[in-house]
């Protein structure tokens, strides 16, 4: 990302999950190259306070009916942001 490690920890636009080991990885899903995906920080910020980054992943993946089936992470790419920021919100809504 030609970001320095402290620089990456502190960008509010990133999903960070912890491994076993106690480390901070960074799922590859939510990148577009060396980029965050467009509209993956506006998700973030719905679904951080509700759900822990194991769930927040599961939702990014997996497809959704209203998407037309197609999963979050892809419908970001497509530039569907404002449709997955409304999906987000529901299921914010539902899980808090």
């Amino acid at each position: 990302m030609g970001k320095s490690e402290q620089a990456t920890a502190k960008d509010p636009r990133l999903l960070r999950v912890k491994t076993r080991s106690g480390r901070v990885a960074y799922p590859v899903v939510q990148f577009d190259g060396r980029a965050v995906v467009a509209g993956l920080g506006d998700v973030l910020a719905i679904l951080d306070p509700v759900a822990d980054p194991l769930t927040v992943i599961a939702w990014l993946t997996g497809t959704q009916p209203s998407l037309g089936e197609r999963r979050p992470v892809d419908a970001l790419r497509a530039g569907d942001v404002e449709a997955v920021v409304a999906l987000a919100r529901r299921f914010a809504r539902s899980a808090a």
